[in-house]
């Protein structure tokens, strides 16, 4: 199967087959200290638990799986980590050291 083939299980839709394509591939990167990290984020952000579910877009309860080791997936990885690079130094917080190209090359693509 290739990718065109692929497309066609996100009901054509490139934009949706493009996030799901990079979700998968950065959700790869995720350090196995997510927990203590996610932790650190929401420190760096200032926002209680419940803030930091709003601001991301998810549920309060799914935050609270991610803090006992759930991995985040879709979408909602993909917010999770447009919700790090609006912190300074939230992206090597979440991902680790490495991590700062990657948050300028996010914005400039945005501009």
């Amino acid at each position: 199967m290739n990718k065109i083939d692929d497309l066609s299980r996100f009901g054509g839709s490139i934009d949706r087959f493009a996030e799901y394509e990079w979700s998968l591939s950065a959700r790869r990167l995720l350090p196995r200290d997510f927990p203590e990290r996610l932790v650190r984020l929401k420190e760096a952000s200032g926002l209680t638990w419940s803030g930091m579910a709003r601001a991301i877009g998810i549920d309060p309860r799914q935050m609270r799986e991610w803090r006992k080791g759930a991995q985040p997936s879709g979408g909602a990885y993909h917010s999770l980590v447009l919700f790090a690079a609006q912190i300074d130094g939230g992206l090597e917080i979440l991902m680790g050291e490495g991590f700062q190209g990657f948050q300028m090359t996010l914005f400039e693509e945005e501009s």
